[in-house]
C-alpha cells in the first residue's frame, strides 16, 4: 500500500469534518465521562455519557486486584472517553473491556447480533429477493 502524505494545508481542512463526526459521535454513542474508586465497595465506579454508571469490583479486574485503595483513587477517564487509566499501576482499561466484565461477552454479543440484524441496507434487500425466489431462507446445515 501506497503512502499518502497530505500537507498541512490538507489536514487543517480536514478538522471541521473530523470535529463534527466526533460531536455526532458523542450525541449517539456512549463514552466514559467520569471514573472514581469507591473504597467502601471496593468497585470502580465509571459514568458514562448516556447516564448508565458502571460498578465493577475491583475483585473482577485481575490488573487491580492487588493494588491499594490510594493507588486504586488514582484514576483518570483517556481524553477520547474510551479506557481508564492508572498512570502509578500502569494499567488502562477499555469502557468496552468493563462493559464485557459487567455483563458478559454472551450477552454483549447476542445485543450486537440483535441490532446488527435489524440494519436496513439494499444489499439485505437484495438478497432477501434472491433468498425469496429460491423458495426463501436456506435450512440450517445440521
Amino acid at each position: 500500500m501506497a503512502s499518502v502524505r497530505l500537507t498541512d494545508a490538507e489536514i487543517s481542512a480536514q478538522i471541521p469534518a473530523a470535529v463534527a463526526r466526533a460531536s455526532r459521535s458523542r450525541r449517539t454513542k456512549s463514552y466514559a465521562e467520569s471514573a472514581r474508586y469507591d473504597r467502601r465497595s471496593r468497585a470502580l465506579c465509571v459514568r458514562l455519557t448516556n447516564g448508565v454508571v458502571l460498578s465493577i469490583p475491583v475483585l473482577l479486574l485481575p490488573e487491580l486486584a492487588t493494588a491499594t485503595d490510594a493507588e486504586l483513587a488514582r484514576v483518570d477517564v483517556g481524553p477520547a472517553g474510551l479506557g481508564i487509566h492508572w498512570r502509578r499501576l500502569d494499567v488502562d482499561l477499555s469502557v468496552a473491556g468493563l462493559a464485557r466484565v459487567v455483563l458478559g461477552a454472551r450477552v454483549l454479543m447476542q445485543a450486537a447480533g440483535a441490532a446488527g440484524g435489524r440494519v436496513r441496507s439494499e444489499s439485505k434487500a437484495k438478497a432477501a429477493r434472491e433468498n425469496g425466489r429460491k423458495g426463501g431462507r436456506p435450512k440450517a446445515a445440521v
